[in-house]
């Protein structure tokens, strides 16, 4: 009775290690940074910028729960710019 009962134990101490590792593997964040470039039209060269989201699926609304950053890498026009996280949580 004594060896079923530590094969019970630890069964169930497995089962709860599994359980917490498949919770913790669904927590895993995912980031994606899409880049853009387009010709220019009025300026010299090309137009190039980065935007980075996490957890993100394509189709879904960009909002502020998986928006990270967004990169302009500027033009003889436009100087480069960046915007974060936390100054888009007004725009979004």
């Amino acid at each position: 009775m004594l060896r079923f009962r530590r094969f019970a134990l630890f069964i169930f101490a497995s089962a709860i290690t599994l359980a917490a590792g498949s919770a913790h593997a669904a927590l895993a964040v995912t980031t994606t940074t899409y880049n853009f470039v387009g010709a220019c039209t009025d300026c010299n060269g090309f137009g190039r910028a980065e935007l980075t989201l996490s957890n993100y699926t394509p189709g879904q609304a960009i909002d502020a729960t998986n928006f990270i950053a967004f990169h302009y890498d500027g033009t003889d026009l436009l100087a480069p710019f960046t915007i974060t996280a936390a100054q888009a949580t007004s725009l979004l």
